[in-house]
């Protein structure tokens, strides 16, 4: 190629000789991209986006419920379990730029998976005391819980009992 020519928009050009006289043009790495054609350098892809192929022109956006927090990123992290993607963090922003962007479950509440954009309730019969908990835990024997969301059990009160575990209200007279 001569240095006349123009390289496409995702590659870059390089020279071939000490006297810049022969080029070519060559596809920019992933996390690297380049939208303007005849450009001599690829750009990093910008916090919250990602690029995993070589010679493209954009970068891609992570999508909710996964972050990148550095430029030139070859793929995006997920919220790890126990968290949702949380876009009032900054809700400018419509990619996902940090883990901050992760927030953790209430109490009361649980995710199990990665990559979440939501909060579970905890079950009837169930608590969870802790944010940002995978996981919710069963009322114990005496102890029932009849509404979700709970961060607690309560003890059956006198003259009542609750013999099995995950109890959602207590039975009758002892």
């Amino acid at each position: 190629m001569r240095l006349c020519s123009q390289c496409k928009a995702g590659r870059k050009m390089v020279n071939r000789d000490t006297a810049g006289l022969e080029t070519s043009c060559e596809k920019c790495d992933p996390g690297f991209y380049n939208d303007i054609p005849g450009n001599e350098t690829c750009k990093y892809c910008p916090i919250g986006y990602y690029q995993n192929e070589k010679g493209l022109s954009y970068c891609i956006g992570c999508i909710p419920g996964q972050y990148q927090h550095e430029q030139g990123g070859q793929k995006c992290a997920k919220c790890s379990s126990g968290r949702k993607f949380n876009r009032t963090f900054n809700s400018s922003i419509q990619v996902g730029i940090s883990a901050l962007n992760c927030a953790a479950c209430d109490k009361g509440q649980y995710q199990r998976e990665e990559g979440s954009t939501f909060c579970l309730p905890c079950l009837t019969g169930t608590f969870q005391n802790e944010k940002g908990s995978n996981g919710c835990m069963d009322c114990p024997v005496g102890y029932f819980n009849g509404d979700t969301e709970q961060e607690q059990c309560t003890n059956c009160t006198a003259g009542k009992y609750q013999d099995q575990k995950k109890g959602s209200q207590c039975k009758g007279k002892v």
